[in-house]
């Protein structure tokens, strides 16, 4: 048995648009996705390579949510030689999607909004921890 608050959670609705898309696409209609934001084209081979000797050298763990130390200094290396703007990597997001990135900035909030809502499950209820409520 799962506690009655589990039971307003509702599917995500930017995988129910993705599905849908795919759905479409099989039956031979030509379909604009925007769900998942994912681009339209495959990652170019240098990046693919630039990955793939990343997990040679053992950089196959977690990161910062905020993005490793290094890549948002070289973010600021870039914005500051291409576009002439300032910034301090305390002050870059480099995040896996606008779903994560958005919600980054508020981590703590939301992580203390979970962890006082889903601690406290009814007496032998199962209980689900939401993805996000994590530890970061």
């Amino acid at each position: 048995m799962l506690a009655d608050r589990l039971k307003t959670l509702a599917p995500s609705s930017t995988l129910a648009v993705q599905a849908k898309a795919r759905e479409l696409r099989a039956k031979g209609i030509d379909v604009i996705s925007f769900g998942a934001g994912e681009p339209d084209f495959d990652t170019p081979q240098r990046i693919k390579d630039a990955a793939v000797e990343a997990m040679r050298r053992g950089q196959t763990k977690y990161t910062e949510v905020g993005g490793i130390p290094e890549l948002r200094g070289a973010v600021c290396v870039k914005l500051k030689r291409d576009n002439g703007l300032a910034y301090e990597p305390a002050d870059v997001l480099v995040s896996v999607g606008a779903r994560t990135g958005s919600r980054t900035p508020s981590r703590r909030a939301w992580s203390a909004a979970c962890r006082s809502r889903w601690r406290r499950p009814r007496p032998r209820a199962s209980t689900s921890i939401p993805s996000g409520c994590g530890r970061r």
